[in-house]
């Protein structure tokens, strides 16, 4: 089976600047090299961002860090992202995920193509019911996790349907799919010519993988000081004090560095449960 050697986690935001285009997002990189596991997370004294995550954007960031053996079907997408709906919602004439997020693309709300306005209009339209107790549709890993719905709106902190819908739209702007689906596509050989996408929920992280009741940066800190060696991971140090002044940062080192060790503790990630709501809903990574 599929063993990855490279790592991006990816921190989503679907945060708008004065020209209503979306900011860059946080990225962490994890690779495989030579001599062990190499983490970067900076890039001349500054977070290591993606403008956007479409292909071209990917293959520039990896080509700016290459390493031996390089494989984009061994290259891992751990995205803080939902990729799915909950199954009672799921419109009947959406053939697969893919066509949803091409609907994305084409979406605008009074002129706008991004930001929490724009997304919120866009997850309304799959919104059928409530449940008779007033709460918002989930999907079933959802509930597992204490994940929030894709409908939630407020408060704006825990929406996070305007960072998926930027994730959504830029996928789906694809001419062709370039990238494989966890929970979705099979790991056949024929689908392993581009990376895999992965669903993963941060704060689930830093508690189940890491062991962290909050999302502390000096935790974070600590961790990656005193226990990475243990998984042969090396650190440009200089860069260790960006984490404390960027929380979003931190979230895509740890999405990145719980997938590493999800793996080398053997995690059977290609065994998802059997469940027919699985290729509407999707799964959360680690559960």
């Amino acid at each position: 089976m599929i063993r990855f050697t490279t790592f991006l986690g990816i921190d989503q935001t679907g945060a708008t600047d004065h020209k209503g285009l979306p900011k860059p997002l946080p990225v962490a990189l994890i690779t495989r090299t030579s001599s062990g596991w190499q983490l970067t997370f900076s890039q001349k004294g500054r977070r290591l961002e993606m403008p956007s995550l479409h292909q071209e954007s990917l293959l520039r960031i990896l080509h700016d860090f290459p390493h031996p053996g390089r494989d984009l079907s061994r290259t891992a997408l751990i995205l803080d992202s939902v990729f799915g709906l909950p199954a009672s919602q799921w419109p009947p004439q959406a053939q697969n995920l893919f066509t949803l997020f091409q609907r994305a693309s084409q979406f605008s709300y009074q002129g706008k193509e991004f930001g929490r306005e724009a997304a919120e209009k866009f997850f309304a339209q799959f919104l059928k019911n409530k449940k008779p107790s007033g709460k918002l549709p989930q999907r079933i890993c959802e509930i597992k996790t204490g994940a929030n719905s894709i409908f939630l709106t407020k408060p704006f902190q825990r929406n996070i349907g305007c960072g998926t819908y930027r994730i959504w739209k830029e996928l789906g702007s694809a001419r062709e799919k370039w990238f494989q689906i966890w929970g979705f596509d099979e790991p056949l050989p024929h689908l392993q010519d581009g990376p895999w996408i992965f669903e993963a929920y941060p704060s689930f992280f830093w508690k189940k993988i890491l062991g962290f009741a909050k999302r502390n940066p000096q935790d974070l800190l600590r961790y990656l000081k005193t226990e990475a060696i243990h998984l042969d991971l090396q650190i440009e140090p200089r860069s260790l004090n960006l984490l404390l002044e960027d929380p979003d940062l931190c979230d895509s080192v740890v999405l990145a560095l719980s997938a590493l060790i999800l793996q080398e503790k053997n995690f059977e990630i290609w065994h998802l449960p059997q469940i027919p709501e699985l290729q509407k809903e999707g799964w959360i990574l680690g559960l």
